[in-house]
């Protein structure tokens, strides 16, 4: 992210800030942005409150907050009676301000998208209510916090997640601390915190969080792979003592065989039994159903004299019908001649209706033609008046259109329209000409700048040549002095590695067996060499080292200051060149457009700046000219206009006399038509009169021969015969139906009473008399009673044939005592087989089981040992551990490349089995030697503190950059030796700064870093607890 702008009212002692990072702090001498600046300030004026101000506006919180203890219930009561925690954000309200004043902190910044946003905390204090002494005293607002993303609208901050903004930064609050806010007294946390410490803070710059959640999987999968070996061991225990041994399985299956064959000769002697004692109950059961079956005989042969007698009754009902048939049939015949007036006796009765209707309809129409033809001669003469008033009225509408017509062709004769166009065309032309002109000016204006942006570029690219090689030489002499340092370290290393103690004790060992060369190095072994010895020896190497290491840094330096002025000058070519490109481009732009100006202008010379003044003059004459033209147009116009403003009463006559004409020749032809209508309906009522006539007449005259003067009467005796003989018709359908269905149903019932009597030859039908059954279907009765006296024939057929046996010497109860106690020495049998199975199966099933177990076993063990040998390695910690340790050793590297243009004394470095990720000092100073930085003075912790911060900030993720890195020093108690030590270290700090592409903000009040550092944001006291901020 890009912090922008700080905007503060009212916070802390700052009554008002307004501070452009990016524009008001400029380096005077090279006109960029100045890579250090320096808050200054008086002791207690508010130079730390900027950074308050900054991290209240993203987070709701400040470095000072957040290092405060014990916060639970730790208030305190401010004058006006307010309860007030000591962690609170509104203690940054300033003191003595009104509910009317601004109070708020508002940061302009840039996402990590290239979004430009704004984050604001709003506080402040109003006037609370009348207290029990009548008092109103003063309260803190509850603090709202808001933020703007982009263009769009203010937002609330959700103060649980800080969303928007957080997402939009891309740290959080902890984080934002540590990357751009090196605060008092924290200088030192990474590098003397424990490893819990130094784990959390490389876990949120390095993302290393998931390395943890994996070593947690890890031992989460190991434990689990545990618990299940011992859980499938405990299974397999418990099933190995349920399995039964091989003699045992053998005895029961011995058992299970000679039961089987025990009841398979039981089950074959129960079967006999059971037959026996079917054939004797079927004999016994055939005795007792002859009885019944002779019962059923008897109560049969009455129900078919009942049945029997339904025959003759029926027999009697056929011959009454067929009498009412006769007696029907006779009385048709004779009125069979009227058929065809009662089969039309509506038609009739219809035209009846029609025949008086139509008569008295005739007469009304005669009355009324009479009474309308009076009416026609008023109506033709009002007509004739009509026309006499239509004819003098259009004469002066005439006229008058005739003197409007002719002033018409003569304005017809000018053009209006064409001169309307014409003038048109040429104002649109002297537009695009004046715009010809403005276009060819700028283009002028154009090439010349362009031609002095190439005149740059030329320059700059002489420029860029010579600083080319000059980096190139640069580069070499680096290479040179980077392998000869190499060598330098490495010979030292050796030499190092063979001083030690067990090296020296062979050495001895040598000399003292007389051997005459060292194995290692070489050298011949005259004398007894010492540790001493061997220190004189690595001296030299040493110095030469040192010597190497020094070049190397002044080559590095050399190369990096080349690098920067020749990316510097690059950076400048390229943008001259984009500024160019874009220049030719915009130039080859206005040419087009010049040119399509031209051709609309219809003008194609070279030389358009001297031909366009006199064009346009030429089009100014004829503009005149078009004017003079279309002032005549409006004189005839306005005559025009005025001759019809006179005609128009004289058109509404007109109107009204066409339309009164048109009212009387439409009433005239109306009533003329009227009166025709009037006689055709007469005559079309006459004629149909005259043919209802003759259609009734035929119809009616040999029955109903009065009809023409008793019309209903002869209606109400014409529908009534019709119906009668209708009924009648219907009657004898209906009768003659009923007798055929009465044949078939005696066709039937005759046939199936015959079936009867075959079966049983006996039956007769002698003295029955005629009675009626009680019921239609009687051909269903019949089938269902023949149908039981053929099953009753039937059986009593089988049971004869039973009876025709004779079974002597079996008694039931015996042969039921033995089929039982066969069948309990079966089931007895069956229980003792049941069992023997049940067994063997459970066992089947439990071996079945033991193999499944002993394979999950072996899986499980094999499982184990797998994860077993990764959580031994990679459980818990140890993975997030084992990667940090990692990445700390270039941490280091990165952080030694900044403590060499600071000082040459110390180098980080860290052992090489690192569990606890502890860092180390080298002391080039003191041979080398190797302690821990909680023994280093304040100054000494300061610088490599520093270096490593930086080098915390360079290892960050991508997504967790800020611009400015502030650091509030606070060294005001260090000795004047000390305090050289930092202002030397400060003064570097640009160099550091550049190579990180970060500018840096520090926060002092000592005179020292006032003088050295020309750029400033001076925070000064103005009295009463109020300060304000300038920019220098």
């Amino acid at each position: 992210m890009k912090i922008k702008q700080l905007h503060l009212r009212n916070i802390a002692s700052i009554e008002r800030a307004d501070i452009d990072f990016e524009h008001d702090l400029v380096d005077p001498i090279i006109g960029e942005q100045a890579r250090t600046f320096l808050i200054a300030g008086n002791t207690g004026a508010g130079k730390s409150a900027i950074l308050d101000g900054i991290s209240m506006a993203l987070y709701k919180n400040t470095p000072r907050l957040a290092g405060v203890k014990n916060r639970s219930k730790n208030n305190y009561t401010n004058t006006d009676g307010e309860n007030i925690s000591v962690n609170s954000i509104e203690q940054y309200t300033r003191l003595g301000i009104s509910p009317k004043d601004e109070c708020y902190s508002e940061v302009v910044f840039e996402s990590n998208e290239g979004l430009e946003c704004r984050a604001r905390l709003t506080l402040g204090i109003y006037l609370g209510r009348t207290d029990a002494d009548g008092q109103r005293h003063l309260k803190h607002n509850t603090p709202k916090w808001e933020a703007k993303m982009g263009s769009e609208d203010w937002v609330n901050v959700d103060k649980n997640t800080g969303e928007p903004i957080l997402t939009a930064i891309g740290l959080n609050f902890k984080q934002f601390g540590q990357m751009a806010m090196l605060a008092q007294g924290q200088f030192a946390a990474f590098l003397t915190g424990d490893k819990t410490e130094r784990e959390t803070i490389l876990e949120q710059l390095t993302d290393t969080a998931h390395f943890s959640k994996y070593g947690e999987a890890i031992k989460n999968l190991y434990d689990q792979a545990k618990a299940n070996r011992k859980t499938v061991e405990v299974k397999l225990k418990a099933e190995k003592e349920h399995t039964m041994a091989e003699d045992e399985v053998k005895q029961l299956n011995d058992q299970l065989k000679l039961l089987t064959e025990q009841q398979k000769a039981e089950a074959e002697k129960r079967q006999q039994l059971e037959g026996q004692i079917t054939v004797l109950k079927n004999y016994l059961a055939a005795k007792d159903e002859k009885e019944q079956l002779n019962k059923q005989l008897t109560e049969y042969r009455l129900h078919f004299k009942i049945l029997s007698a339904d025959i003759l009754y029926r027999q009697q009902q056929l011959q009454i019908a067929d009498s009412y048939i006769q007696e029907l049939q006779t009385w048709l015949k004779n009125h069979e001649e009227r058929e065809g007036v009662y089969s039309q006796v509506d038609l009739i009765s219809e035209r009846l209706k029609q025949w008086r209707k139509k008569k008295d309809d005739g007469r009304r129409l005669a009355e009324g033609l009479e009474a309308e033809n009076k009416k026609t001669t008023l109506l033709e003469r009002t007509k004739n008046v009509a026309d006499s008033d239509l004819k003098t009225s259009k004469q002066k509408v005439e006229a008058l259109q005739e003197l409007i017509d002719q002033l018409k062709g003569k304005l017809s004769a000018l053009h209006p329209e064409e001169i309307v166009q014409q003038m048109d065309a040429l104002h649109q032309r002297k537009e695009a000409l004046q715009q010809l002109q403005t276009l060819l000016h700028r283009l002028q204006e154009d090439r010349a700048e362009a031609q002095q942006l190439k005149l740059r570029m030329h320059e700059a690219q002489l420029q860029i040549d010579k600083q080319k090689e000059k980096l190139k030489q640069a580069y070499t002499d680096y290479t040179l002095a980077d392998e000869n340092n190499k060598k330098a370290q490495t010979l030292l290393q050796t030499m190092k590695m063979s001083m030690d103690d067990k090296i020296m004790e062979l050495r001895k060992r040598l000399h003292d067996e007389h051997a005459d060369t060292c194995p290692l190095c070489g050298q011949p072994l005259t004398d007894h060499l010492m540790d001493t010895d061997f220190s004189e020896i690595l001296s030299p190497l040493q110095q030469h080292q040192a010597a190497a290491q020094q070049a190397l840094s002044y080559a590095h330096d050399l190369y990096l200051r080349e690098k920067g002025v020749y990316d510097r000058q690059n950076g400048e070519l390229q943008t001259w060149q984009t500024a160019a490109d874009k220049a030719d481009q915009a130039n080859k732009t206005t040419e087009e457009k010049i040119k399509a100006l031209a051709r609309s202008c219809a003008l194609e010379g070279k030389s358009l700046a001297d031909e366009i003044p006199s064009v346009i003059t030429a089009m100014d004459r004829k503009m005149e000219e078009l004017k003079q033209q279309q002032k005549q147009v409006e004189s005839l116009r306005k005559q025009i206009d005025q001759i019809q403003e006179d005609k128009k009463p004289l058109d509404v006559g007109y109107q009204k006399a066409i339309a009164q004409q048109g009212e009387c020749v439409t009433a005239l032809t109306r009533h003329l038509e009227m009166l025709k209508n009037m006689k055709q309906q007469i005559e079309t009522i006459t004629h149909d009169v005259e043919v209802l006539d003759t259609q009734l007449h035929t119809h009616l005259d040999r029955w109903y021969a009065d009809w023409q003067t008793q019309i209903d009467e002869t209606t109400l005796r014409l529908k009534a015969d019709a119906k009668e003989y209708g009924d009648k018709k219907g009657n004898l359908d209906r009768a003659r139906a009923r007798s055929y269905q009465l044949q078939l149903c005696m066709e039937q019932i005759l046939k199936t009473q015959q079936d009867v009597t075959i079966l049983y030859a006996d039956w007769n039908t002698d003295g029955l008399e005629p009675k009626s059954y009680g019921t239609e279907d009687m051909i269903n009765v019949w089938t269902k009673f023949y149908a039981l006296v053929k099953s009753h024939a039937e059986r009593v057929r089988t049971v004869n044939d039973i009876l025709k046996n004779e079974y002597q010497g079996l008694d039931m109860s015996t042969l039921v005592k033995q089929r039982d106690d066969m069948s309990a020495s079966i089931q007895k049998r069956a229980e003792q087989m049941g069992g023997i199975q049940t067994a063997l199966q459970k066992n089947q099933e439990n071996r079945e089981r033991l193999a499944l177990i002993t394979q999950e076993m072996q899986q499980a063990e094999k499982r184990l040992k797998k994860w077993d040998i990764i959580n031994k390695y990679f459980g818990g910690t140890k993975f997030r551990t084992l990667v940090q340790s990692y990445i700390l050793r270039p941490l280091l590297n990165n952080a030694n490349v900044y403590l060499r243009q600071i000082t040459d004394r110390y180098e980080l470095t860290c052992s090489e089995e690192n569990e606890q990720l502890s860092i180390l000092v080298l002391d080039r100073y003191n041979k080398n030697q190797v302690r821990s930085a909680t023994v280093l003075s304040g100054g000494e912790r300061f610088m490599i503190s520093l270096s490593l911060s930086l080098a915390l900030s360079s290892l960050n993720r991508p997504d967790m950059n800020v611009n400015i890195l502030f650091i509030d020093e606070g060294f005001g108690t260090l000795d004047e030796k000390s305090l050289d030590s930092v202002m030397e270290t400060l003064e570097k700090l640009q160099d550091i700064a550049g190579q990180n592409h970060r500018r840096v903000g520090i926060i002092s009040h000592r005179e020292e870093l006032y003088d050295r550092i020309p750029v400033k944001i001076e925070v000064r006291k103005k009295g009463e607890g109020r300060s304000f901020i300038s920019t220098t």
